[in-house]
């Protein structure tokens, strides 16, 4: 299932669970654009999700089976997404003519001992870049590592709620794909959750930097928001892994203007909040315009029919 990594299928539901609700959404080609053509939050019952893992499965399942309904979606395809603290990402360089089954065994070379975990315990998959430019004859292969039980759980929460998995996502590259970004400029998002806070440092090129404040309400303070991003965003650049963002943008069920316009003058950065459905049609309905920016990840996912 993994394998369905960085590749696209049809029609799919992007799906998103988090502590407090499971979230999905199916969009759908409209006037040769995209339109939103199903969407749902189901609540959560308090510790079906810990610490981002999902744990009572069964309760999870009956949630997004309830959300499926409710929500009039017709695709039973889905793409989760994985924290991308939770997947290993790199390029190999592989010579050309390789077959599939060659290409994973030399990929399995090539990354032993290099993942933090036994390689019988981890879930690789590869897509073909293109032509190495200073080496003729070779090809750049993308690679994307994770373990097998983090696949396993979800498919077995999608199996229960009678969908069938297709994509398996970081969740860093699903809100890229809904950030609307001008080319080349360096924009961050923070997820602001109930019981979490989490910043994704996104660039064009490279790997995107991604870090996580847990602590329940207290998390959601407005000095706790702002000492936590002073740290990841001097942290970034003491690390010289990029630039200081140009925008901040707020998703997640927290995020509200009101948050954007207090966090701006502290920051010193532009702040607002993050609509992932701009520019689409069917949209006009009041009540998703109000939950928007909690259906960040789940719309990033559906996108990728459509991309």
């Amino acid at each position: 299932m993994f394998g369905r990594f960085g590749k696209d299928a049809g029609s799919l539901l992007g799906v998103e669970i988090v502590a407090s609700a499971v979230r999905l959404v199916q969009l759908e080609r409209r006037g040769g654009g995209c339109a939103v053509r199903a969407w749902a939050i189901e609540p959560l019952a308090a510790g079906a999700v810990i610490d981002g893992r999902m744990v009572a499965l069964d309760v999870i399942a009956a949630a997004l089976a309830q959300a499926f309904r409710r929500s009039g979606a017709t695709a039973v395809d889905a793409a989760l997404s994985l924290p991308a603290s939770a997947v290993m990402c790199c390029e190999v360089t592989l010579p050309r003519g390789l077959g599939e089954a060659e290409m994973a065994d030399r990929l399995s070379d090539e990354l032993a001992g290099g993942i933090p975990y036994p390689l019988d315990d981890a879930a690789i998959d590869f897509q073909v870049m293109g032509a190495n430019a200073q080496a003729p004859g070779a090809l750049d292969v993308a690679v994307a590592v994770c373990r097998w039980d983090a696949l396993e759980v979800i498919e077995e929460v999608l199996a229960l709620a009678g969908l069938c998995p297709q994509v398996v996502d970081i969740d860093s590259h699903a809100l890229q794909r809904v950030a609307c970004r001008a080319s080349g400029e360096v924009s961050a998002v923070l997820m602001v959750e109930t019981d979490h806070l989490v910043f994704h440092h996104l660039r064009e090129a490279g790997e995107h930097r991604r870090d996580e404040l847990r602590g329940g309400d207290a998390a959601l303070q407005l000095e706790s928001i702002v000492r936590a991003l002073d740290h990841w965003l001097l942290d970034s650049l003491e690390r010289g892994r990029g630039s200081m963002p140009e925008q901040l943008l707020l998703a997640g069920a927290g995020a509200t203007a009101a948050l954007a316009e207090q966090l701006q003058p502290r920051l010193g950065i532009t702040c607002s909040v993050l609509d992932p459905f701009d520019g689409m049609l069917g949209v006009q309905d009041g009540a998703l315009r109000a939950v928007a920016p909690g259906l960040a990840i789940a719309s990033g996912l559906a996108r990728r029919s459509f991309d």
